[in-house]
């Protein structure tokens, strides 16, 4: 398995260990997002500067409907991965 699909596989694994605690396995409620993303992601948000996470973080209280896999793991990924490039002097070409 590449290293890209190891880490996709990683974010899965993690999406559903937190995932359908309170209801649907496939969807994260804003609680179990808020609960993912302070305990897998507090170190990024430590040290990195990610404009949209604390937005999202203090929107968890809204009462926008749940976020599915695909959203869930699109809005960290992208995050994730520009906080990566900025950090190694990639400039996104």
């Amino acid at each position: 398995m590449s290293e890209l699909e190891k880490a996709m596989v990683a974010l899965i694994d993690v999406f559903h260990q937190y995932s359908g605690r309170e209801g649907d396995k496939h969807k994260l409620k804003k609680s179990e997002l808020k609960e993912l993303i302070n305990h897998e992601l507090s170190h990024f948000l430590e040290t990195w500067s990610f404009p949209i996470l604390p937005r999202l973080v203090s929107n968890l209280g809204s009462s926008d409907p749940p976020a599915s896999a695909s959203q869930s793991a699109r809005i960290i990924g992208n995050q994730r991965a520009g906080g990566c490039g900025q950090s190694y002097g990639n400039s996104g070409q």
